[in-house]
């Protein structure tokens, strides 16, 4: 999504997506729905995510491959909850 405050002034409504990031974040079941309607294929978790999105870590560690990782940053690959989507 970005920054929501440049979806803002473009007069585009944000409250939607920016829910559903914090779904997808959360890895809810609705999150993993957000994830297949958007076609995502990677999920960035790193500090703020952690603190201001609630990431559920955990979840995305023990279902989904790191891809890239640093001291602070992990990237997961869920396009396997995407690779049967209906296009």
């Amino acid at each position: 999504m970005g920054y929501w405050g440049q979806l803002w002034v473009s007069g585009i409504p944000y409250e939607e997506r920016q829910r559903q990031v914090g779904e997808i974040y959360k890895l809810s079941a609705e999150g993993e729905a957000a994830i297949r309607e958007h076609g995502v294929d990677y999920v960035v978790i790193g500090p703020d995510e952690r603190a201001s999105l609630g990431a559920n870590e955990d979840a995305y560690a023990s279902r989904f491959p790191v891809v890239a990782a640093t001291e602070r940053w992990r990237v997961y690959d869920v396009r396997s909850l995407t690779a049967n989507a209906a296009p």
